[in-house]
């Protein structure tokens, strides 16, 4: 809804000000997605490599993934996987137990772009 894109939208801008707060070079959002069933939710990939997991609610890191993450961070559509981009690879996370459960290698550059199928 219109109302529910407001309020994310604000607070999307209260979480940005937090990363800026960080330092004087703190690493910059690549990407940010929100989980599809918990609002208050946000992956956001950045330019240090890092996939990093956010309760926008409590204005809070609740994981932080090194070395997995620079152009892309996102959700499948059920929010039970979360998918990122580093480097040549993509990498697909068990998004509950945080866990690896797989390794897409073979890309001849960069990977820019992630999108999940809807399809079942």
């Amino acid at each position: 809804s219109a109302a529910s894109d407001v309020y994310k939208r604000q607070e999307v801008d209260e979480f940005v000000a937090i990363l800026k707060a960080q330092g004087d070079n703190p690493p910059y959002p690549t990407s940010v997605d929100f989980h599809p069933t918990k609002p208050d939710i946000l992956a956001s990939s950045d330019s240090s490599g890092f996939l990093r997991i956010w309760n926008i609610s409590e204005k809070k890191q609740l994981f932080c993934l090194p070395k997995t993450a620079f152009k892309q961070a996102r959700f499948q559509p059920t929010g039970k996987l979360l998918a990122s981009g580093y480097e040549s690879n993509i990498h697909v996370f068990d998004f509950e137990s945080k866990k690896l459960t797989m390794t897409l290698s073979g890309h001849k550059k960069h990977v820019a772009y992630i999108s999940w199928s809807l399809h079942k």
